[in-house]
């Protein structure tokens, strides 16, 4: 085997490897997004607005963090970190809403045609894409 086949095989092994972690990325945002609108139904969240809004502490955002340099460099990385960002900046706008109480403000930010909405099915047709190309 030359070093390039060895190159190209190992490329390979990181390409498949990005791939099922962006698969447990997927998994963990549509969890999350789960876990809002049942606080929703019930009309209390019990992580507050502040934590909400932290695109670094849920398991996707942990997971970007992580990626090593290389991973960083990829033209869609950045793409999804900002739409990773506004999805829970969307959710902290959610959760306040809750906070104050505001329980039919807060199901109507999570409806198909909100902002909430809107960032969620944008992160995850990137991320879908992202898997694609892995």
């Amino acid at each position: 085997m030359t070093d390039h086949d060895e190159f190209a095989k190992a490329l390979a092994d990181l390409m498949q490897h990005h791939a099922f972690e962006v698969e447990g990325a997927l998994d963990a945002h549509t969890e999350w997004k789960r876990e809002l609108r049942d606080a929703v139904v019930r009309g209390y969240c019990e992580q507050g607005s502040d934590d909400a809004g932290r695109d670094d502490q849920c398991a996707l955002g942990r997971w970007l963090c992580s990626l090593p340099p290389e991973s960083r460099t990829d033209r869609d990385y950045d793409v999804v970190v900002e739409l990773h960002a506004r999805f829970h900046a969307e959710a902290a706008g959610v959760v306040q809403l809750l906070e104050l109480g505001r329980i039919d403000e807060a199901r109507a930010a999570m409806d198909p045609d909100s902002g909430f909405a809107r960032a969620s099915e944008e992160l995850v047709c990137l991320l879908e894409a992202w898997r694609a190309a892995a």
